[in-house]
């Protein structure tokens, strides 16, 4: 597959690569909503080199936007800003822990346990389906949950809820709790 370069996107987007600078996901939002290539916006946590010259030289890791392709690679027209390189065009994997969507890694590495159960809290059932499929995230199968209990699973990883995701996902927006959902998450189960 070719890849547009850093001159195709500044001219199609008509904008120069020196004005990109924190600008990353508006960069990679616009490379898609001109057809540069096929893929989907991501939003997350960046955790890789970042030279201490760079705008984000005091940050260990940084908020950043990219774009995933078909074949779940990542393009990334805006990386050369945290190194300090001149411009280019950045087309790797997730497979080196640098891209983190929905900075849902370090949730998961500093997570609290399930919340308790709370007396006179408010309750949502859990479909049966549903609660059978939870035994794999939270170690039991839940009839109901507290609204606590609803936040945790609705920012659970993708990968922890395995299979489950996109059925939790349908009953806690049936529910009209899809505001607990991250949207990056929502993105990478539901489209």
């Amino acid at each position: 597959m070719m890849f547009p370069d850093i001159e195709d996107i500044e001219y199609t987007i008509n904008l120069k690569a020196d004005e990109w600078p924190g600008r990353c996901h508006e960069i990679a939002c616009a490379v898609l909503e001109h057809c540069l290539i096929p893929g989907i916006d991501r939003y997350g946590l960046y955790h890789g080199y970042i030279n201490p010259n760079s705008i984000f030289g005091n940050r260990s890791f940084t908020a950043h936007g990219w774009i995933e392709l078909e074949d779940d690679s990542i393009l990334d027209p805006t990386r050369w800003v945290f190194e300090c390189e001149e411009p280019y065009v950045y087309h790797g994997t997730y497979d080196d822990g640098e891209y983190d969507i929905g900075g849902n890694d370090l949730k998961t590495s500093i997570r609290n346990p399930f919340p308790q159960d709370q007396r006179d809290a408010e309750c949502y059932n859990v479909p049966d389906m549903i609660s059978m499929g939870l035994e794999h995230v939270i170690g039991n199968n839940p009839t109901s949950v507290n609204r606590d209990q609803l936040f945790w699973l609705a920012n659970c990883h993708p990968d922890v809820l395995g299979y489950i995701a996109k059925p939790l996902y349908n009953w806690i927006d049936e529910s009209n709790m899809k505001c607990y959902i991250p949207i990056d998450n929502w993105k990478m189960v539901m489209e």
